[in-house]
């Protein structure tokens, strides 16, 4: 609720409106106002309340004769003697400023910080420890009234007696000021200030014994040099040190508290009853208003302005502010349960439900006379204006009546007979008829023409040619002409229709199974608004729009506002319903109006509600949001596993370091708001793992499952709508532990682990790989020693006997040829040569294939071989040496043989055709860990090596030698022989 009075307007409404009970017996009877009862049905713990307080987070305490209640909004706390209060009869209390509570009882005093009790007595007699006041000083001195001494309570822990006038003195009241000085009154005396200096005499009261005790001081709100004093007879005002008469019991019989709230009303309690001061006298609160608590005790205004009457019996009553009235006699316990309202010539036309028609003009309400005194035509189901400021009746049994100026004339609707739900003017004379038989026209003649056969309800004039009507099939736009036309959609199929409005292009269509429907009639959408957006109810009886154009709907559950934006469809919804008073009752089927004063009229089941929205007056204080629980898994955390507590109130914990399976936390937290408890929002985040608070919610608890390890900050906030977030807000951090194997330790090993089975195994494949391709290549080299044994043993038998056979021929055909025949020889000559010379040639090819060729040593031996026959006769000296030692079994992949023998061949060619050698030296050994060296050295003429690299010979060597992986070099100098040096790399053993 956001539209409210001005704390001055709201004065002078109060005193008008209890003015006038006092001298409108007939008004006082009809307008009454709201009082919440909070009694042991809702957890007090006992019904006769004697002192209310308010502590730093807004609960309010509550003394009673049973021990003590918390309260915050929602739900009770009690403490009694068995949680270590001192006596159960509790008679004052007060909140400290940090945040403990001090509670007098007749027996001594009680300080609880949340936790625990702690218990003082200041004498051995039960009357000496009867303490009637506890003052809380500037200076944060505890002070306390007990048996009529003044007690200072030392450091919070141990009382000592400070005197005022003297040791034998008695004391009846103390109080401290707005300043935060404490004053008291000392009986036969006077009125006493405690100032630096000590005390001061202000007001003398010995002229003043015969009143009696002064009971207790209250300073003017807005006057800080008036004060008002309480007796038991008279009230007395002190302005500047001169004392007055104000108000005295006489039929009170006997005045037993005095309050004044923050808009200077005073109020006061007899044994008579509940009183509000004014110029005229003193204006009860009783049944007849609205007020049904008995034998007042206490006043208390908390800092929302509610007011707290605390009762001798009937608990304790709430008064918040409401921007309404209650006409609380039009309820269905009475029968006047009122269904259609109408207003019409400044007045306020009530139809009821069993009780005919009402009359409102602004002060009285009277029932309306001679429509009819048949019983079916007292429930009254539709009021329509006329033209000429008539209205139109119809009840529920068919009967249908113009009323004008206090006469009525029956109206006949043609063939329709019975069974009507609406009737509207058509603007011709005639009507437009929803009943159970269908739609209908009735013209200003009387012919009846039927438009729809289905069952219809409602029906609204949209423009000044078209209706929009409801039935039990969906919604029809029906023209004058009676040609129709459905709006075709299932939900709008599906919807019952219980009011229809228009505001501007859309249709207000009002249901009691699918919320509330915005239609827009240019473009056929719609859009469905329901308790999940805000309303209070899905069943909406009656809507009705401002002159704001906003919208009003009365719910199941109160009424709703909506602030409709018609540019941007933007809207917002509000709700004017306190829990628990009349504006949260259910309201009546229709029963809604706005009048020309622009108040709003509802009929609910308690009674008529007037609303005025534009009293002016703005709520500006929200309180503070508390975290009242933090739970593990939905369980407390036990004491011990944290180093203290943030809050005693609540046992919240402070530095809060959880386990890593302690991960499953609820967070429950309130903003104790007594009177927009229900319209209060939250937003909630968890920094470190939500960037941004949640949306707004009515939820006032949340939980997070599965936190993962970290430093985490919850925070809460509050929002009310018209005051905005709150400022007292949530913070709280906490840690859950990481498990040893979520460290930054472990996940560095465990990848360094992950690391080294992944390098493992792509070791251990490619070894496999490896061994696979080495288990291949061994299979290809036995196949190919096969094959090589087979090819040499075949070419040696094919090639090698052919040639034989050939130089076998050749010698008997030069023996054939006898003498002579020179040139014939010269050719068998020649023929012989060659095959000698293939012959040669194929032994070499015949060795490479050869597996056993593939063996170092072999190598040696055939390239020793060649040097020997080559060099022979040819005055060179050739000479071999194997250093191989060991590795003389060496064998060399197959190919291998071959390329080596024609790389030194090439050489020994070499030396022997060109370098005029002398001795040439062959040398095969092994010259690191995994190479072979082969060496070939001649002392001859040498040459220059840059040439030599051009010939094709020296090409060739090289080629070879790349085939078979080696390094082949030459190094020579003219005059200084060559060096032919072979290296072969060799694979490991």
């Amino acid at each position: 609720m956001t539209d409210s009075i001005s704390g001055h307007k709201f004065i002078q409404f109060f005193k008008w409106v209890f003015i006038a009970c006092l001298f409108f017996p007939s008004l006082l009877q009809a307008q009454k106002f709201h009082f919440q009862n909070y009694n042991v049905q809702q957890g007090l713990i006992q019904s006769q309340v004697s002192a209310i307080t308010q502590d730093h987070y807004d609960n309010l305490w509550f003394c009673t004769l049973g021990g003590i209640s918390r309260f915050d909004g929602k739900v009770f706390t009690n403490y009694s003697e068995t949680e270590g209060l001192i006596s159960n009869y509790a008679n004052t209390i007060m909140a400290d400023h940090d945040s403990n509570i001090w509670i007098g009882t007749g027996y001594g005093i009680s300080k609880f910080n949340g936790a625990s009790f702690k218990n003082f007595q200041f004498t051995d007699s039960m009357e000496g420890n009867a303490v009637r006041s506890i003052q809380e000083d500037a200076l944060q001195r505890i002070w306390v009234l007990a048996g009529g001494k003044l007690y200072q309570m030392e450091q919070g822990e141990k009382p000592t007696r400070v005197p005022v006038t003297g040791l034998n003195e008695r004391l009846t009241t103390i109080q401290v000021d707005k300043q935060g000085l404490l004053w008291a009154i000392v009986l036969n005396k006077g009125i006493f200030r405690l100032e630096s200096e000590g005390w001061k005499l202000i007001v003398p009261l010995t002229e003043f014994d015969d009143n009696g005790v002064f009971l207790k001081i209250v300073f003017a709100a807005n006057d800080s040099g008036r004060l008002f004093l309480l007796s038991y007879k008279e009230i007395f005002s002190v302005d500047q040190g001169v004392i007055s008469s104000l108000i005295k019991a006489d039929k009170q019989e006997k005045f037993t508290n005095l309050y004044q709230d923050k808009s200077d009303n005073l109020w006061i309690t007899s044994t008579q009853g509940l009183f509000q001061y004014s110029d005229s006298g003193l204006v009860p609160f009783n049944n007849a208003n609205g007020y049904a608590g008995s034998n007042t005790m206490v006043i208390f205004q908390d800092r929302e302005d509610n007011l707290w009457f605390g009762t001798n019996g009937t608990g304790v009553f709430r008064y918040s502010y409401q921007q309404f009235l209650i006409f609380d006699q039009f309820t269905a316990e009475r029968n006047l349960n009122v269904m259609p309202m109408l207003e019409n010539d400044d007045k306020i036309f009530i139809g009821t439900e069993g009780a005919g028609l009402f009359e409102y003009d602004g002060k009285n309400i009277n029932p309306v006379k001679g429509l009819s005194d048949e019983p079916g035509d007292k429930n009254i189901i539709g009021l329509y204006k006329a033209d000429d400021k008539g209205i139109y009746v119809l009840a529920s049994s068919g009967l249908f009546v113009k009323y004008y100026n206090g006469k009525s004339t029956k109206i006949n609707l043609g063939a329709i007979k019975g069974c009507i739900y609406a009737v509207v003017p058509d603007g011709r004379g005639g009507f437009w008829v929803n009943s159970c038989w269908g739609f209908f026209n009735v013209s200003s003649l009387g012919i009846t023409t039927q438009v729809l056969e289905s069952y219809s309800v409602r029906s609204l004039l949209v423009s000044r040619d078209t209706l929009l009507v409801t039935t039990d099939k969906g919604l029809y736009l029906i023209g004058n002409d009676f040609k129709y036309r459905k709006l075709n959609d299932s939900l709008l199929n599906r919807a019952n229709y219980m009011a229809l409005a228009s505001l501007g292009k859309y249709y207000l269509l009002a249901t009691s199974n699918k919320g509330f429907i915005l239609y827009n009639s240019l473009t056929g959408k719609f859009r469905q608004i329901t308790t999940k957006d805000g309303l209070n109810s899905d069943f909406i009886y009656s809507e009705v729009t401002d002159h704001k154009n906003q919208i009003w709907l009365g719910t199941g559950r109160g009424v709703n506002k909506i602030v409709f934006d018609t540019t941007t469809e933007a809207l917002q919804i509000s709700s004017l319903s306190i829990q628990g008073d009349i504006s949260s009752a259910e309201c009546n089927h229709g029963a809604a109006v706005y009048d020309s004063k622009n108040n709003l009229w509802f009929g609910t089941v308690s009674g008529v509600l007037k609303f005025l929205p534009d009293s002016g007056r703005k709520q500006n204080y929200l309180p503070p949001l508390v975290l009242q629980q933090v739970q593990v898994f939905s369980k407390d955390i036990p004491s011990d596993r944290y180093s203290g507590l943030v809050n005693n109130w609540y046992a919240i914990p402070k530095n809060l370091t959880l386990e890593h399976n302690e991960n499953h936390l609820t967070f429950s937290f309130r903003c104790p708001s007594y009177l927009h408890g229900e319209s209060i929002l939250y937003q909630y985040q968890l920094e470190g793992m939500e960037k941004i608070y949640s949306a707004l919610s009515p939820n006032h608890f949340v939980v997070y499952p599965a936190l993962p390890p970290g430093h985490y900050t919850f925070r809460a906030r509050a929002f009310l709508e018209g005051v905005g977030f709150s400022k007292n807000n949530v913070e709280f951090n906490f840690d859950i532990k990481a498990a040893f194997y979520q460290t930054i330790y472990f996940k560095i090993l465990l990848i360094i682990l992950v690391m080294g089975i992944i390098l493992w195994i792509q070791w251990f494949r490619m070894r496999m790989r490896v061994k696979q391709m080495n288990h291949i290549e061994e299979i290809k080299r036995e196949e190919n020693i096969k094959v090589r044994q087979t090819a040499s043993e075949d070419f040696h038998d094919e090639v090698g006997n052919s040639l034989t056979r050939i130089q076998v021929l050749t010698d008997v055909l030069h023996t054939k040829l006898g003498s002579g025949h020179e040139e014939e020889k010269r050719i068998i000559g020649q023929i012989k040569d060659n095959v000698s010379g293939l012959y040669q040639g194929t032994r070499d090819i015949l060795w490479a294939l050869n597996p056993e060729s593939d063996i170092i040593k072999e190598i040696g031996h055939r390239l020793e071989s060649s040097g020997i026959d080559l060099f022979q006769d040819t005055g060179i000296c050739f000479t071999y040496e194997n250093l191989l030692g060991a590795s003389d079994e060496l064998k060399l992949p197959g190919n291998y043989n071959r390329n080596i023998m024609m790389i030194f061949k090439e050489a020994m060619s070499n030396s022997l055709k060109h370098a005029q050698a002398h001795h040439v030296k062959l040398v095969i050994k092994k010259s690191g860990l995994h190479e072979i060296q082969i060496e070939l050295v001649d002392d001859g003429l040498g040459f220059n090596h840059l040439f030599i690299k051009k010939g094709h010979g020296f090409q060739n060597m090289l080629k070879r030698a790349k085939r078979i992986k080696a390094i082949f070099t030459i190094n020579s100098k003219p005059g200084e022989g060559a060096r032919y040096d072979l290296r072969i790399p060799i694979s490991p053993v």
